[in-house]
């Protein structure tokens, strides 16, 4: 079995790393990307082993991780319906990004600049129409000066900025909404009862089931066999399963002929 190279010259650790030339000498710079092996005066290579290691510890190609995927995780905020900015997978450096169409019904997104210094990320925002300087300037001017590798964790996952004035952030307001509801489907496969009349219905059919219970011990078919009726009886109310002589039943136990 032929062994790999354990050093990689530059074309081969940016196929490696999914990422531009500018992107890697940035990343050198701030410390985010190792350091080249310098082996003559025109030849510098990479440890296979160091980058393995720091692919390891970066964000998966998990959808919400993609920079283009319209549920991408490291929003900052969005400026109107057709601009955001985001700070990159790598994190470090921030994106100002455009809707570029949909795909699939899902928004895709285009990155138009590409930034380290705060200052020049609100400036160039300032030029786009929707932008508000009380709700998206307030927003940005919450930024380091600089981005850096510690940009991902000033996004609190759980804080949605939302404007009523503009509409700035309800799309991924609605979104996370969606997202949270489709996990809950995926791991439960419980039904949420809303209604208080399906409450009632459910808790009775547990008395039932929970009285036939203590009958078993005692041998009593019969009444067993009634509670197992009246159980599938209050099941039967939420299904819809009732005939019109329990309505009218449920209806007059509460009226007053005298009335």
């Amino acid at each position: 079995m032929k062994n790999e190279k354990p050093l990689l010259r530059l074309a081969d650790t940016l196929d490696l790393l999914q990422i531009s030339r500018s992107t890697l000498l940035r990343g050198i710079e701030t410390g985010r990307y190792p350091r080249p092996v310098k082996i003559s005066q025109n030849l510098n290579v990479w440890r296979k082993e160091e980058l393995l290691k720091l692919i390891s510890s970066l964000p998966t190609n998990d959808p919400n991780l993609r920079e283009a995927s319209d549920d991408y995780k490291f929003v900052i905020c969005h400026i109107g319906t057709r601009h955001r900015v985001i700070v990159c997978k790598h994190g470090i450096q921030w994106i100002i990004q455009i809707c570029d169409g949909k795909r699939h019904g899902r928004r895709r997104w285009a990155s138009q600049h590409y930034l380290t210094l705060k200052t020049k990320l609100i400036e160039l925002c300032r030029t786009i129409q929707s932008f508000s300087e009380q709700n998206h300037g307030l927003i940005l001017s919450q930024l380091p000066s600089k981005c850096t590798e510690k940009c991902h964790e000033w996004i609190k996952e759980d804080v949605i900025y939302i404007s009523a004035k503009d509409g700035a952030g309800l799309s991924a307001f609605e979104r996370r909404l969606e997202r949270i509801l489709r996990n809950l489907n995926r791991s439960s496969s419980s039904v949420t009862l809303t209604r208080v009349r399906h409450q009632q219905a459910v808790r009775q059919a547990v008395e039932h089931l929970q009285a036939s219970l203590c009958l078993s011990a005692v041998d009593q078919t019969e009444f067993i066999a009634e509670e197992f009726r009246l159980a599938t009886s209050s099941l039967s109310r939420i299904l819809g399963q009732v005939d019109i002589e329990d309505v009218l039943d449920h209806i007059f136990s509460s009226f007053c002929i005298g009335k």
